[in-house]
């Protein structure tokens, strides 16, 4: 974006890989000075630069001046008199997950910026309004402002701006609400497919796990490989899921890999067998996990078989353990935890979709 300095000159900042970047031109645009970083610790993605009616220059960026880039949340306002040397300020516009700000100034003074919130569920266009002097007196705040508009709610259905929210100083005003589903699917936690909680199931057992051989030859443990959790919208509100690393097949006879899984069961190992059928005998005692769809989810389902062998539901909501043909993502490849701690000599075996975890 670009603005024109006092001086004449034109003064423009990048979004790059480190974050925001500056350069110069002193000709009316014919050359510029190499991009070059500049001290607003920032993630990599887009920030709002204008100059206002008043002759300060508008910067909305995520997070403060200093320390850090804190992602795609705490979104912010700042003021500069000096065209972009020191800022004063800080107003909270959303501490969520937000970004692509944009924004224009009234004749009155009053500022608006749209930007979008939770993209891959919400999908909410907010909008937040505000004069300079609330820029101003942020930093003296004791606590961020809380939302105005109180149809805004994280998971459920928000009420749409009033006249009154249209005309006043007011944070998280809905603007629109898109209703598509999210093709990328494989970076959720697939509540648009609505997971069940599985409430109704026990608690997770803990302990050490068991010792398990494989019956059938070839079959052997891989670690689950999960290098990030990932943070389902509203910021810092875990999903408990963890996104699978690339390449990790979920059986020996097809191509099928493994997509997400639940937080708790990263840096364990599963049972690497053929589609269809697994068995294992237990040869030191410990607690045994088996992934499979419920029996409502899939025909395929080894749920029955495995509470005849004593397995019960954990109590661990429904995960996309993998993708269907197109890394598409429907109902049936939810998948659900069962568990069941098991003696020296025990076996265990199942036809259907399964996953033995240790």
């Amino acid at each position: 974006m670009i603005v024109e300095r006092r001086d004449g000159s034109l003064w423009m900042l990048v979004r790059t890989n480190y974050g925001i970047g500056e350069s110069v031109s002193r000709d009316q645009g014919r050359t510029w000075t190499p991009v070059a970083p500049t001290t607003l610790p920032h993630t990599p993605t887009r920030f709002y630069l204008r100059r206002l009616v008043s002759g300060r220059l508008l910067l909305v960026k995520h997070g403060p001046l200093t320390g850090k880039p804190v992602g795609r949340k705490q979104l912010m306002a700042y003021l500069s008199d000096d065209d972009g040397r020191t800022w004063q300020g800080g107003l909270m516009l959303d501490e969520r997950s937000s970004s692509y700000p944009d924004g224009t100034q009234s004749a009155d003074g009053t500022i608006r910026v749209i930007y979008d919130h939770d993209r891959f569920d919400a999908k909410h266009i907010l909008l937040a309004t505000f004069r300079e002097a609330d820029v101003l007196a942020a930093a003296a705040r004791a606590s961020q402002p809380e939302p105005d508009h109180q149809g805004i709610q994280d998971y459920g259905d928000p009420a749409p701006a009033t006249p009154a929210a249209r005309s006043a100083t007011r944070f998280r005003v809905l603007i629109n609400a898109a209703t598509g589903v999210n093709p990328r699917a494989w970076l959720k936690d697939a509540r648009f497919l609505r997971p069940s909680a599985n409430e109704d199931g026990q608690p997770l057992l803990r302990g050490p796990g068991a010792t398990l051989e494989p019956v059938t030859g070839g079959d052997e443990f891989r670690p689950l490989v999960a290098p990030a959790e990932f943070l389902s919208p509203p910021q810092d509100t875990p999903s408990g899921v963890c996104v699978a690393q690339t390449g990790q097949k979920l059986w020996r006879d097809r191509p099928t890999e493994l997509n997400v899984m639940p937080a708790a069961f990263a840096g364990r190992s599963y049972l690497l067998t053929y589609s269809g059928h697994a068995a294992a005998v237990c040869r030191s005692g410990g607690v045994v996990y088996v992934f499979t769809p419920a029996a409502g989810r899939h025909a395929d389902s080894a749920e029955d078989s495995l509470r005849a062998q004593g397995f019960g539901k954990a109590a661990v909501r429904e995960f996309l353990l993998h993708l269907g043909p197109g890394d598409r993502a429907t109902a049936e490849h939810l998948w659900t935890v069962f568990q069941k701690k098991i003696s020296p000599g025990e076996r265990i075996e199942f036809q259907g979709l399964g996953l033995i975890v240790l």
